[in-house]
């Protein structure tokens, strides 16, 4: 299937038919998530994954009153970091060194240019740590579709009662 069939099947599901998503499917969207082009790599986010129907419940009736999220078979829940620490980057520039034999020099660099942007003071850093979740967000979209997997992006829900 190409990409435009794919997208051109994708629509905005309202309501969800009782099917599981199998597990190879789930690890394939998250995959993709992973793969996803953030800025710098960094990734700064967590995909927390629920199929807990009590908690589904929960978060439906304190969270956002959606139906989809009951009906839901895997609740995706992307969590923007609001700041992240230089340990953080030092493992993945680490990370990095391991996997793509990267010279000291050239991490030096990367390091440099990863802390003038997460080091500046005119910078939201939570805004743009949203905005990398959102890239990820379509990429799950995107890889869903390719699975036939209806999946819905939501908004609009309560994101203190979410944390709590």
């Amino acid at each position: 299937m190409n990409l435009i069939e794919t997208l051109n099947w994708r629509y905005a599901t309202k309501r969800m038919i009782d099917r599981k998503v199998s597990q190879d499917d789930l690890n394939a969207i998250l995959e993709a998530i992973r793969l996803t082009p953030t800025a710098y790599g960094l990734q700064p986010f967590k995909v927390v994954v629920t199929e807990n129907k009590d908690l589904l419940h929960k978060i439906h009736e304190q969270v956002c009153p959606q139906i989809v999220i009951e009906q839901c078979s895997h609740l995706l829940i992307f969590k923007a970091f609001k700041k992240f620490s230089d340990d953080y980057v030092e493992g993945y520039l680490q990370e990095m060194k391991n996997s793509r034999n990267s010279t000291e020099e050239y991490l030096d660099i990367y390091r440099g240019k990863i802390k003038k942007v997460t080091q500046n003071p005119a910078i939201d850093m939570f805004q743009w740590t949203t905005k990398q979740a959102y890239i990820a967000l379509g990429f799950a979209m995107v890889a869903a579709a390719d699975l036939r997997i209806d999946a819905t992006p939501i908004e609009g829900f309560n994101p203190k009662a979410l944390n709590e």
